[in-house]
């Protein structure tokens, strides 16, 4: 019995992957020129265009749950934009300033007028979630996720054990948890 139950493991891993690599194959074949004509826009060289554009891909492919998404274009171009804020944002930190507008206009660019009023309501449910969480919870939440600190630094900023802001995140992240997106 336990050979069959892992057999049955194993066949439904086995049609999971071959699921995943169809879609990613059907992204790859949607999305690729679009997503380099996407990041080309921005000013980026052709290795960058490229190493961000296998980024896009890598991250597809780490979200398993994802493989039937309803608004794949959607989800592409959210990984997309994020990893050029991210990318703006690293630039800042080594000294080289980047036009905040510009890091802007990405977000402007390529919002969906539908996509912006679900972001928008998600927003609204998920700011109401963090009302609800203990007042020590709210600030380390909002410290970490919003202002960009560490845990460590937000331990210093409030002056408590690592452990306790953890402790905090967890209880935070629990709680928005039922609002996540199915991706």
């Amino acid at each position: 019995m336990a050979s069959l139950a892992a057999q049955t493991i194993q066949n439904r891993n086995s049609l999971f992957a071959v699921a995943r690599d169809a879609f990613l194959a059907g992204v790859h074949a949607s999305f690729d020129s679009i997503l380099k004509g996407f990041f080309a826009h921005h000013g980026l060289k052709r290795e960058q265009v490229e190493d961000l554009t296998q980024e896009v891909y890598l991250r597809l492919a780490r979200r398993p749950e994802c493989v039937g998404i309803e608004n794949t274009k959607a989800f592409v171009f959210t990984i997309a934009r994020n990893l050029l804020r991210d990318r703006f944002r690293r630039k800042k930190t080594h000294g080289q300033e980047m036009d905040i507008e510009a890091e802007d206009q990405i977000a402007v660019e390529t919002a969906d007028p539908l996509q912006t009023l679900e972001f928008s309501q998600q927003l609204d449910k998920a700011m109401n979630v963090i009302g609800t969480l203990k007042p020590a919870a709210q600030r380390v939440f909002l410290l970490h996720r919003i202002g960009g600190l560490s845990h460590a630094e937000v331990a210093s900023e409030l002056g408590v054990s690592v452990s306790l802001i953890e402790k905090h995140m967890i209880s935070a992240i629990a709680a928005l948890r039922p609002l996540r997106l199915s991706c």
